[in-house]
């Protein structure tokens, strides 16, 4: 029906808001325009705080990356990644995204870090 308008609901707490923004809203409005580039993804080695969380929830960090020798680290921002915790969102340079069938991660971990900032 061409009389039909998209709509993209957000979660009310800042952190969250952006985090489901950048993944979920940015690949739609990508789709919606015609594209199917999304953006781009790296590996890194993640250097954080060991991390639990139940198989069936998605669990995305925010992260900062910086090359170390020949490797790029992924370090979470802020002490919280809470969905409140706007300070998370300092400093971020990628989404650390993890699925339903992780329940852990620890630090030396591969990872796969979704780019941010303009990246596509």
């Amino acid at each position: 029906v061409k009389d039909r308008v998209p709509i993209l609901g957000l979660p009310g707490n800042p952190a969250s808001s952006y985090v489901v923004f950048e993944v979920l809203g940015v690949p739609a409005i990508a789709r919606l325009g015609g594209s199917s580039a999304g953006r781009l993804e790296v590996d890194a080695t993640y250097r954080g705080p060991a991390q639990t969380k139940r198989p069936e929830m998605i669990q995305v960090v925010r992260c900062s990356l910086r090359n170390e020798g020949n490797e790029l680290i992924a370090t979470p921002t802020g002490a919280h990644q809470r969905s409140h915790a706007v300070s998370s969102l300092v400093g971020v340079d990628g989404l650390l995204l993890l699925d339903e069938q992780t329940t852990e991660l620890a630090a030396g971990d591969r990872v796969g870090v979704r780019l941010l900032g303009g990246q596509s």
